[in-house]
């Protein structure tokens, strides 16, 4: 089977919980390999441009704040590879200012193809171990995933999504019990900003 260029996008995803937007708009700058983290700071959406069509727009992230999330080593590891084989096709695409999974060109990916690449490697996968060996997940069911599986409290979960104050989709029902009573017993949540300090979300 063919190597997916973006295997290392969708491990990101994966393991951090990142939007989609947030991921296509991360920069080299904003990540910070030898410390393993990365600052989400701006987030890729497609809008419709009366008389001219799709155009995609990079802008702050749907949460409205800037956000440090850390990166778990062999993310780390799989992104400096892919910074370094991005070197090799162009100096440009390694710079601080060139986005981590851009376009040949250095241009922004557009969303939607990017969620058909995802699509097509989870068939891909499929196919090859046979269809019930995978579920069949969209991309954004990794961001989902990754809340259900985060080991810590409601509030880094919530800081670590970029999502303070809004309750995190959940479709086990003890889980969602549990947050209600959280949230009773508990004040507001404390959201590390990329400069590591608190603030309430």
């Amino acid at each position: 089977m063919a190597r997916d260029e973006l295997a290392i996008a969708w491990q990101l995803l994966a393991s951090t919980g990142m939007r989609r937007g947030e991921a296509l708009a991360l920069r080299w700058g904003d990540v910070d390999l030898d410390a393993g983290r990365l600052s989400v700071r701006r987030s890729a959406t497609v809008v419709e441009v009366k008389g001219e069509g799709e155009r995609i727009i990079v802008g702050p992230p749907k949460s409205g704040k800037p956000r440090t999330v850390d990166l778990d080593p062999d993310t780390a590891a799989g992104l400096r590879t892919h910074k370094a084989a991005q070197g090799t096709l162009s100096l440009s695409l390694a710079r601080e200012d060139a986005y981590v999974f851009a376009s040949l060109d250095g241009t922004v990916r557009h969303p939607e193809r990017f969620s058909r690449k995802f699509a097509a490697a989870v068939e891909q996968a499929r196919a090859a171990g046979g269809q019930k060996s995978l579920a069949k997940i969209r991309l954004h069911d990794l961001r989902h995933t990754h809340a259900d599986a985060a080991p810590r409290g409601r509030c880094a979960r919530q800081g670590r999504l970029g999502t303070p104050g809004a309750r995190q989709r959940d479709h086990h029902t003890r889980r969602l019990r549990s947050r209600h009573a959280g949230h009773a017993a508990g004040g507001g949540c404390e959201v590390r900003g990329t400069d590591g300090r608190g603030g309430n979300g």
